[in-house]
Formats: C-alpha cells, sequence, structure tokens
C-alpha cells in the first residue's frame, strides 16, 4: 500500500495515516464478518421489528426512520459486500480528497 501511495508527494506520516486508516477499515470489517458467523441476520432483523416500529412511528428521529424505511442495503442478499465495497470506496475517496488538498 505504502508503493501505491509512493509517487503522490505524501510525507511519510501521511502515507502510514492513509494506510492505517484503509487497513483499520478492513479489519474492522473482517472482525465484524468473524462476529457474526453463524448469526442469521435476517432472524436478528426481524427480532428487532417491534423496536424498528417505535423508532420509526416515534417521530422524535426522523432521519433514522427515513433510513430505515427507505434504505435497500439491509435486506439486499449480499449486504455484506455491498456495505463494504462501499464503505472502502468512501475511505479511499476520502483519502484521495485529502491528498488533493495537500
Amino acid at each position: 500500500m505504502v508503493s501505491a501511495l509512493g509517487g503522490l508527494g505524501l510525507s511519510p506520516d501521511a502515507m502510514l495515516t492513509a494506510v492505517t486508516t484503509v487497513r483499520f477499515f478492513v479489519d474492522g470489517a473482517v472482525a465484524s464478518e468473524l462476529a457474526q458467523r453463524g448469526l442469521d441476520m435476517d432472524a436478528w432483523m426481524s427480532a428487532q421489528g417491534a423496536y424498528g416500529d417505535a423508532i420509526i412511528t416515534g417521530g422524535r428521529y426522523p432521519r433514522l426512520a427515513r433510513v430505515m424505511v427507505e434504505a435497500e442495503g439491509p435486506h439486499a442478499r449480499d449486504r455484506a459486500e455491498r456495505c463494504f465495497h462501499d464503505g472502502l470506496e468512501h475511505v479511499l475517496d476520502g483519502i484521495a480528497h485529502r491528498i488533493r488538498l495537500s
């Protein structure tokens, strides 16, 4: 990863920060995946029904309610892959943005 950043004119500290940020994201995603092995996500989501309904109808958290109603990702069969791909893309875009500002 350091080689990929080598020609961008970053300081050694900036390169280490970028590499560490990506590594932490990937490590966290892997740890989450390992922690969920054997857990049926559909059953878990069903068990959260009453809590989710209270959030959606309660009016206290309108932004969260909107996300809960409109988000497609949590119900997709490839939700873990989507989340990892999109999350990593956000992390890398943020690093690229930061590099352009340097």
